[in-house]
């Protein structure tokens, strides 16, 4: 719809919901991936409230199997809402988090090639919403609100002392003040329009650098009475590599000590506006009429976006879906915000895209959809692609031009079941071909993300023992007192569910080593991403046990996740010394936990 702008794809509304405005109730949650609380209730006959906190306990339980990566975090969200007249409801809503990761031990592989890393963050967001139902014919609803971001990261390496020695600092700050207004009226049975505009205002504050240092250049021998000769990578991988003759030193260095720096101020404004009409020309017909006009103050851009939709139902259980469109994206902040070039000069890149399919309701809880889509997309921010006369490919990480070009086309299908019976699942399968323009060749390549052909299933039976008259005389037996905690035990309300999620191979460069500065590089003579990894499969179960006492009801479960304890490859870690070693993704990994209500 062009209510939606700044986004290449598709985009997620989420929507809090109200507090009971009856009962004040409270959740408890304590797992071993967290602990989490919500409550919820009535202020007074016209309000009420519903708030959440959560804390993740990964910190400890990571650090107790042994492993360098520690992440913590915190998230806290909350909704106020006031029932001004019976057509008019004002929101003040709040969501926040905390979030912190220490990763030490740049050798290890299951950290997928991180240096020694202190990396934190935290972002808020608060705003009010007033919604008015002025008619039976149309509603105005308008938000105004403000987002915080703070960065902080340094990466180090630690010297011959054990002490850290720091090449790249980030202390970033961003704000966004928003203001948004809606306006949605029937002007006559079977046309609709909405219009609306949007303004922000944005504030970044960056200070970071990165310490550029000089090459070190490596010679290479098998006995240190003999002179140390700089050698091919032919000549390393046959004589030198895990040879335990093998000895090197530097023979000198290229380059210079320098320093990459961002400490910068911007302010600059983003403006929009938006129409859409719903129009039922003829029965059975629905269109979809609709634009949208961006501009953004700092590189003082303006663009019109068209948008297109068609519905025709083909029966009553049978619909045919058409839908095309422009979609402009504004370069991100740390791109807008930089030193690198020129970037008031950065233009938004953009996709034109059209999709179209059917969509089957065979029975009240099932819904089949197949669709095809096509994408384009142009003028993609990147940095200028180098091409060295040592064969290198490299990036100037000084210039950042509207050079990317790709494509993308797929096949999509999803078949849901909602809950009924005591069953419920989906199935999805979607093939695509997702595609990047080689800015050396011009000639198209696969993306880093073309999976090809994706398959997630979804399914679960729930069962009601307490709907069975054995049940009342087991539950107060000493078998249910004794054994019940088991996974597989009768309760209140039981549930098994599973997961599955399959991906093809995601494709990669190989790279190329070079003994004499000990680092991995792509050749510019090769193309990219010829290669690809092995496929991805995980299968997670889920078992789920509901106790339903007088005044509080019990919720116990245990995920297991990857229950095949299938090695998923991630990508190749390249090391130093010239080895690659597969980082692997999450083998099996059972959670368990319980929630408390009442």
């Amino acid at each position: 719809p062009a209510r939606y702008g700044e986004k290449l794809s598709s985009v997620m509304d989420v929507t809090l919901r109200e507090g009971n405005p009856e009962n004040h109730l409270q959740q408890m949650e304590f797992t071993m991936a967290g602990f989490g609380i919500t409550t919820e209730g009535p202020i007074n006959e016209t309000s009420n409230y519903i708030y959440s906190l959560k804390r993740s306990f990964l910190d400890f339980v990571i650090s107790s199997s042994g492993l360098q990566a520690i992440p913590n975090y915190w998230s806290s969200q909350g909704k106020l809402t006031f029932h001004i007249s019976e057509t008019q409801k004002f929101y003040v809503n709040f969501i926040g988090g905390i979030d912190e990761v220490n990763v030490e031990g740049e050798n290890n592989p299951q950290l997928r090639g991180a240096e020694n890393v202190d990396y934190s963050s935290w972002q808020s967001t608060f705003g009010i919403t007033y919604k008015n139902l002025f008619s039976r014919k149309g509603y105005l609803v308008s938000s105004l609100g403000n987002s915080w971001v703070g960065l902080d990261a340094k990466v180090y390496e630690l010297n011959s002392n054990l002490e850290r020695d720091y090449y790249f600092m980030r202390n970033d700050m961003e704000s966004d003040l928003s203001f948004r207004s809606e306006l949605v009226y029937q002007l006559r049975e079977g046309l609709d329009l909405s219009c609306g505009l949007t303004a922000k205002y944005i504030h970044l504050n960056y200070d970071n650098w990165f310490e550029n240092r000089p090459v070190k250049l490596f010679g290479y021998s098998l006995d240190v009475n003999e002179d140390f000769q700089l050698i091919s990578e032919e000549e390393f991988y046959a004589t030198y590599f895990e040879n335990p003759n093998t000895v090197l030193t530097v023979l000198g260095m290229v380059g210079e000590l320098d320093s990459i720096k961002t400490n910068r101020v911007l302010n600059f404004k983003k403006l929009g506006g938006f129409f859409h009409i719903n129009w039922i020309p003829m029965p059975k017909t629905e269109l979809l009429l609709g634009g949208r006009l961006d501009y953004i103050s700092f590189t003082k851009t303006s663009n019109m976006s068209p948008r297109f939709g068609m519905k025709y139902h083909l029966s009553q259980f049978v619909k045919f879906n058409l839908s095309a469109g422009r979609y402009y994206q504004t370069p991100f902040n740390n791109q807008l915000n930089s030193n690198r070039g020129y970037t008031e000069y950065l233009r938004n890149y953009f996709t034109d895209q059209w999709c179209g399919g059917i969509e089957y309701l065979p029975k009240s809880d099932l819904r089949i959809t197949l669709e095809y889509y096509e994408k384009e997309y142009e003028d993609m921010v990147i940095f200028e692609i180098l091409r060295g006369s040592n064969g290198k490919d490299s990036l100037n990480f000084n210039k950042l031009i509207n050079g990317g070009q790709g494509r993308s086309k797929g096949i999509e299908l999803f078949i849901q079941k909602k809950y009924s019976q005591n069953w419920y699942g989906s199935i999805s399968w979607s093939h695509s071909i997702s595609e990047g323009v080689d800015p050396r060749t011009n000639l198209f390549y696969p993306w880093d993300f073309d999976y090809r052909n994706v398959i997630n299933i979804v399914g679960g039976y729930k069962i009601r023992y307490a709907d069975y008259s054995w049940f009342k005389s087991y539950k107060n037996s000493w078998v249910s007192k004794g054994f019940s905690w088991l996974p597989f035990m009768p309760s209140d309300e039981f549930e098994i569910s599973i997961k599955y999620r399959m991906m093809g191979g995601r494709p990669y460069t190989p790279l190329h080593y070079d003994p004499t500065t000990r680092d991995w590089y792509s050749n510019s003579d090769f193309p990219w991403n010829t290669n690809r990894y092995g496929y991805y499969s995980r299968l997670d179960l889920m078992l789920l046990q509901r106790f339903n006492f007088k005044r509080l009801n019990l919720v116990v479960f245990w995920d297991i996740i990857n229950i095949l304890d299938r090695e998923n490859p991630f990508e190749y870690v390249y090391l130093e010394d010239g080895s690659k070693i597969m980082g692997l993704q999450y083998t099996t990994m059972p959670i368990g936990g319980m929630i408390l209500e009442f």
